[in-house]
C-alpha cells in the first residue's frame, strides 16, 4: 500500500434503544394484548418492549408496583426510558390506589389505570362506550361482541383481532378521560391508550442509518 494512502473506517456503533418495560395487574388478559403489539417492533425500530411478568398471579396494584420496580433494578434503566403500571380500578380500595399513583409518579414511572378494568380498553376497540356496573359486567359484554374472549376467555382470545381497531379505542378512550391531570380516572375511563400511542409510534418511527 502506498505512503498516502489510508483505510478510512467507519466506526460503528449499537443503537441504544427506548425501553418501555410494562408490569400488569393481570397475568393473562394484558399481557396477551401487548404480546400482539410486540410483534410490530422490528429490528428498525426505535424502542424495545420488555413485559414484566407476574408468575404468582398477585394482582394488587402494590404488588404491581414492587414487579415493576425489581424489574427495573434488574433491567438496568437508563435516561429516556419508560416504565409502565397497567392497572385497574377494580374494586381496590382508593387509599391504596393513590398511594400506588402518588408512589409512582415520585418515582418517574406512569400509570395506565383503567376503570372499571382493562376490558374496558378492549371493548373500546369494537363499540363505543356504555356504562358498565362493574368489571365482571364489563367482562360479560366484552365477551358478546369479542368471541374469541366469549368463548375462550381472557388467557385464550385473539388480541390480533383487535390490532386494525387501535386507532379507533384510543380515539374513543379520549373521549372518556374528562380529567386527564387526575392520577388516576374517577369516572368510567381507561388510560392505557397514553401508553399504546407512544407504542406505535415508537414502533412506527425507525433509526438512522449511519
Amino acid at each position: 500500500m502506498g505512503k498516502g494512502h489510508r483505510f478510512n473506517r467507519r466506526i460503528g456503533f449499537k443503537l441504544t434503544k427506548k425501553l418501555f418495560l410494562i408490569a400488569s395487574e393481570g397475568a393473562e388478559t394484558e399481557p396477551r394484548y401487548f404480546e400482539e403489539i410486540k410483534l410490530g417492533v422490528s429490528r428498525n425500530s426505535i424502542i424495545r418492549v420488555r413485559l414484566v411478568g407476574n408468575p404468582n398471579h398477585k394482582s394488587h396494584p402494590n404488588e404491581v408496583l414492587k414487579r415493576l420496580i425489581d424489574a427495573a433494578k434488574a433491567e438496568g434503566i437508563k435516561s429516556g426510558d419508560e416504565l409502565w403500571l397497567v392497572i385497574d380500578r377494580d374494586a381496590w380500595d382508593v387509599a391504596d390506589l393513590n398511594q400506588v399513583c402518588k408512589h409512582a409518579m415520585k418515582s418517574g414511572f406512569s400509570v395506565a389505570l383503567s376503570n372499571p378494568c382493562f376490558e374496558l380498553w378492549l371493548f373500546l376497540h369494537l363499540q363505543n362506550n356504555r356504562h358498565f356496573v362493574d368489571r365482571h359486567h364489563c367482562q360479560r359484554e366484552l365477551g358478546k361482541i369479542c368471541k374469541s374472549y366469549g368463548s375462550k376467555g381472557k388467557s385464550g382470545y385473539d388480541a390480533k383481532s383487535l390490532m386494525t381497531a387501535i386507532a379507533k379505542a384510543i380515539q374513543r378512550a379520549k373521549v372518556l378521560d374528562v380529567r386527564p391531570k387526575d392520577p388516576w380516572p374517577k369516572n368510567q375511563a381507561t388510560r392505557v391508550y397514553l401508553l399504546v400511542e407512544k407504542l406505535l409510534i415508537g414502533i412506527s418511527s425507525t433509526a438512522e442509518k449511519s
